[in-house]
This record gives structure tokens, C-alpha cells and sequence, in this order.
């Protein structure tokens, strides 16, 4: 009996067989700067105020609201559902968001 932990797919949770088929589904987001700050995004806060603000958090915090990157594993099921509908609006045309 392996005492190796099981390979489960991340969407559906079934357990993957050594072997078995299954893919690696890896996730960026990162914060799409336009040049634009809107004074709400600074809560109306100077400079000064604001660096006080961030000295109270971790730089993993505060690299989390500009880029992260996460990978999931899935199984073939679970990677055509995601391939057929990326960010599951029901199957609804979501084009206009693509980025290239």
C-alpha cells in the first residue's frame, strides 16, 4: 500500500490514478494599470498617509492586489469545462473581455 498522497482534480475533486491522464492549469492575475488614479482609489489619502497605511501590511499582501499566480490540477473532464467556459458565465459569449 503507497503511502504517497493522492493526486485529486482541483475542480471536481476526484481522485487521479498514478498514470492516469490530468493536466496542470496555471492562473496569472495581474492588476491592469491605465496610468489613472481616481482619487476614491486612494481613499483621499496624501502620500504620506498612504505609506503609513502600507507599512502596517506584509509585502505578500500587498503583492496579492498586484499579481498572483496560482495552478490547479485537473482532470480531462474538468479541463474541457474549463476550456469551454474560462470564467463560467454559463456558456455565455465572454469575447468582449479576452485580452490578447
Amino acid at each position: 500500500m503507497s503511502t504517497e498522497p493522492r493526486a485529486r482534480c482541483g475542480r471536481c475533486g476526484r481522485d487521479l490514478e498514478p498514470g492516469e491522464l490530468k493536466f496542470i492549469l496555471r492562473l496569472s492575475i495581474t492588476a491592469d494599470f491605465d496610468g489613472y488614479l481616481r482619487e476614491s482609489d486612494t481613499g483621499g489619502l496624501d502620500a504620506e498617509a498612504l505609506l503609513r497605511q502600507m507599512a502596517d501590511r506584509s509585502s505578500t499582501e500587498m503583492e496579492d492586489e498586484v499579481s498572483m499566480e496560482r495552478a490547479f490540477l485537473l482532470c480531462p473532464d474538468c479541463r474541457s469545462a474549463v476550456l469551454a467556459d474560462p470564467l463560467g458565465t454559463g456558456g455565455e459569449d465572454s469575447s468582449p473581455g479576452w485580452v490578447t
